[in-house]
Parts: structure tokens; C-alpha cells; sequence
């Protein structure tokens, strides 16, 4: 029972089964055969096959290799309870699947056209939206930096940057992976600078930087991993923002090219922007600047921010 929510018996099958038809008549009874695989007969799946169709039943075979081993027992000792988990909601699923009500939601097209959704907001207009992730790209030497820090400063102030708009002063964490710590301090002060001949006041205490530079005792969290990630969620607080500068500096456990070393990635951004976290990720181009980021892969959504990410740079440079 610790494997699925259900309650479970261990019987002598045939001298029970009528009895608890007879008690449960509504109840949905799923025998857990034994898989006598290794007699020529299979034992076990033929009484149970039989008791089920007698007493209208379903029944779930274990799945195992092990010489000796026939219950779902054997696949716990030797294969793990996640693997009897597995094993049975899979096959529990594909029983009751067309009866169950699992809770998601599906919608025919009219129902849902007629959803009154809130409408999309955006923390810099076209290119943050709230609650979303974005993908600023290109080669080396580009002006990334420059144009992150810079986007981070239009959101933490609430003030319009070239063609983007900001409608209010946000809250931004920028996590810097590489740069050295004097040579940021002075591209802020260009940039505080440059904005305050433009009659725009840069909000200083909206704006936090977690900068490598700058950690003198520690590396600088590694996104690749479920701890890195952690690290820099102790930091984040009620940021409405967080800039990633770059994926290839921050992420270095995970192997970049390799489309399931992203899986844990992307799983962390949704937890992010459930919170109500909005990312923009800073990356580098591959060797051929005409392709997609290093290591495009299997990184999904921000994939298709990319595309955005790259038409959106193209247009201000």
C-alpha cells in the first residue's frame, strides 16, 4: 500500500475472490498475480487469469528477470519500491484509464475560447512577460552584458530602454557567472550614467547582483544541479526578475550539448515561475552564429524564446 492509494489484501485467491465480489460489488479488485515466468505453464498468471474472469476481475503481472523472483515482492527487494510503484500505476492506469477521473482538465476549442484568462503581462514589453522565460543571444563580445544589465535596470525602475517598455519598477536579481568584479562596477556606473542624461533614474535599491567576482571563499552555485539551485533560490527572495548571466558559466555539471542534462533545468524554471519568477536566461551562440544557442537540444520552451530572443537583439544592434 505504500506504492499506490488503494487497499490491499494478501489472500488465498480463489476462496476469497467470490466473497469480496459478493461484499464489494461496486469496487474496482485488482489481483497482483505472481509471474511464474520460468515454468513453461506460468502458474501463477494462468490461476489468476482464471479467477478473473470467473468473478470479473482484472489482474497486474509483475514485470521481473530474476531468477527465483515471481511477486511484486521480489521487484521491491530486488528492483526497488519506485520500481513496484512504477509498475503498478502504469498498469492501473491502463486498466481503469477510460473510468478514472485523474483530476486534468480537457477542454473542447469553443469551452475553451470562452475562459476568461487574465491577460498576458509583461515585465519589459515585447520581450519579458511575467511569469515567463526569455533567451537574450549571441556571439561573444556581442554586448550581452551590457544589454542584460541594462534591461535590468529599465525593469528594477519601471522606465522605457530603446523600444521596450517598462509600465513599473520591479524587483531584479542579475547572477553574474564570470565577470570580473571591477570591470562590472564600471559598466554599471556607464550605464547609471548614460540613463541619467536621459532624465531616467535608475532605482538602485531594486536591483541586487550575485556576482562571481565578487564571492571570495565560494564557487558560484552550479544550475546543472539541484543544489546549485537551491544556493541561488536562498537568495532570490520576492525577486519579480531573475537574469541569468550566462548559462555557460552557471551551468557546468550538466553536459551543455546533451538534451537530458536540461530536463532538471527546465523542471526547475516552471517551479520558478509558479512562484511568480520571471527568467531571462543570457546565452552564447555555437561556433556557427546562424544556429540555435550552444546546445539547443531538448531545452524546450526556451527554445522557442530564442527565436523571439534573437529577432528582438537583431533589431537594437
Amino acid at each position: 500500500s505504500v506504492c499506490h492509494r488503494h487497499a490491499v489484501l494478501t489472500v488465498i485467491l480463489r476462496p476469497v475472490a467470490s466473497e469480496l465480489v459478493g461484499k464489494y460489488p461496486n469496487a474496482k479488485i485488482v489481483i497482483a498475480a505472481d509471474n511464474d515466468w520460468e515454468k513453461s505453464d506460468n502458474t501463477g498468471v494462468k490461476y489468476a487469469t482464471e479467477v478473473a474472469q470467473r468473478y470479473g476481475l482484472t489482474i497486474c503481472v509483475p514485470k521481473i528477470n530474476v531468477s527465483g523472483a515471481s511477486d511484486f515482492n521480489d521487484v521491491a527487494v530486488h528492483c526497488g519500491v519506485d520500481e513496484v510503484r512504477n509498475q503498478l500505476s502504469c498498469s492501473l492506469d491502463e486498466i481503469w484509464g477510460q473510468e478514472m477521473d485523474f483530476g486534468f482538465k480537457v477542454f473542447g476549442a469553443n469551452e475553451f475560447l470562452k475562459e476568461p484568462l487574465p491577460k498576458i503581462e509583461f515585465l519589459l514589453y515585447p520581450f519579458i512577460p511575467q511569469n515567463g522565460v526569455s533567451l537574450l543571444y549571441a556571439e561573444r563580445g556581442a554586448g550581452k552584458t551590457f544589454m542584460g544589465l541594462a534591461m535590468a535596470c529599465a525593469v528594477a525602475s519601471g522606465f522605457d530602454f530603446l523600444h521596450f517598455k517598462a509600465d513599473k519598477p520591479r524587483r531584479v536579481l542579475y547572477v553574474d557567472g564570470e565577470m570580473d568584479a571591477r570591470e562590472m562596477q564600471d559598466r554599471l556606473n556607464l550605464l547609471f550614467a548614460g540613463f541619467e542624461k536621459e532624465g531616467k533614474h535608475v532605482k538602485k535599491e531594486n536591483l541586487r547582483l550575485f556576482l562571481a567576482g565578487m564571492q571570495q571563499d565560494a564557487s558560484m552555485p552550479d544550475l546543472a544541479t539541484k543544489r546549485g539551485q537551491a544556493q541561488l533560490e536562498a537568495y532570490i527572495n520576492q525577486s519579480d526578475l531573475v537574469i541569468v548571466d550566462n548559462i555557460f558559466s552557471l551551468y557546468t555539471a550538466g553536459r551543455e550539448n546533451d538534451a537530458d542534462s536540461w530536463v532538471e533545468y527546465n523542471a526547475w524554471s516552471r517551479k520558478l515561475r509558479a512562484k511568480g519568477v520571471s527568467l531571462l536566461w543570457i546565452h552564447h551562440t555555437g561556433k556557427d552564429k546562424n544556429r540555435d544557442p550552444r546546445g539547443g537540444g531538448n531545452r524546450g520552451y526556451i527554445k522557442l524564446f530564442c527565436l523571439f530572443g534573437g529577432r528582438i537583439w537583431s533589431s537594437v544592434q
